[in-house]
C-alpha cells in the first residue's frame, strides 16, 4: 500500500463553508433541494493577467457578484480552478457563473502557455509556483477575504494539489473532483508501467491546441 506524502493534503468532497451558510440536512427528499439558490447577478473581468515571479503573466477570468450590472464591493472569498484546457470552455463558465451568483469571485485561469497565458507550457513542471503566485496575487486584492478555496479534476487537480504541498495560509478548502495522488503509481505510469496509449493520445491532444501548433 502506497501512503500519501505527508505534506500533500487532500480534502475530498470539501463543501466551500468559507462564507455560505449552512445548509439543513434534515427532511431533505431530493439531491437538488441541497443546491442553493443564486443570489446575485454575476459580472465578469476576462483575461487579468497575473503576474508570476520571472514576469510572465496568466491570463485570468474573474466572475464577481453583481446587482444591475455592476460589480459589488465588499470582500468576497475565491473559487480557483488553474486549466490547460481553456478557462473560457463552457463547463468552466458554467461553474464560475455558479459560484459568483452565490457570493464568491471565481477565478479560472488558463496556466503557462496555454491559451491566453504567456509563457511556455512544461506539463505539471510550473504548477506549483505559478499556483502559489496566483494565490497571493488573489488573496491581496481588495475584494478578497483572503479565504480562497480549490478545486479540479484531472489535470487540474494537479494544478490545487502543487498550491497544496506548499501549505498557502490563505487556502481554506479544496474539492478535487478526482485526480491520481502518485502518477507513477497511477497516471502517466500504472504500477510502475508506462501508459504509452494515454500519454502518447494525451501528449497529441494538448499539442493540436496549442501554440507551439500555430
Amino acid at each position: 500500500m502506497h501512503r500519501l506524502p505527508s505534506n500533500l493534503v487532500l480534502l475530498a468532497s470539501v463543501v466551500f463553508t468559507l462564507n455560505a451558510t449552512p445548509v439543513a440536512r434534515q427532511g431533505l427528499e431530493r439531491p437538488r433541494d441541497v443546491v442553493s439558490a443564486p443570489e446575485f447577478e454575476v459580472t465578469v473581468a476576462r483575461d487579468v493577467m497575473i503576474p508570476m515571479r520571472d514576469g510572465v503573466t496568466l491570463a485570468t477570468d474573474l466572475y464577481f457578484p453583481a446587482e444591475n450590472g455592476e460589480q459589488l464591493p465588499g470582500q468576497w472569498s475565491i473559487v480557483l480552478e488553474r486549466t490547460p484546457y481553456n478557462k473560457q470552455g463552457q463547463r468552466l463558465v458554467d461553474q464560475a457563473e455558479f459560484f459568483a451568483a452565490r457570493g464568491y469571485v471565481s477565478a479560472v485561469q488558463d496556466i503557462r502557455g496555454r491559451y491566453a497565458s504567456e509563457g511556455s507550457f512544461l506539463m505539471y513542471g510550473q504548477e506549483g509556483n505559478d499556483g502559489m503566485d496566483t494565490v497571493e496575487w488573489l488573496a491581496d486584492q481588495p475584494w478578497s477575504n483572503d479565504q480562497i478555496g480549490l478545486t479540479g479534476g484531472s489535470y487540474t487537480a494537479a494544478t490545487a494539489h502543487s498550491i497544496l504541498t506548499q501549505g498557502p495560509s490563505a487556502v481554506s478548502a479544496a474539492f478535487i473532483r478526482e485526480g491520481s495522488a502518485n502518477y507513477h503509481e497511477d497516471g502517466a505510469w500504472q504500477g510502475g508501467a508506462f501508459e504509452l496509449a494515454h500519454n502518447l493520445g494525451y501528449a497529441l491532444s494538448l499539442g493540436s491546441v496549442g501554440k507551439e501548433a500555430a
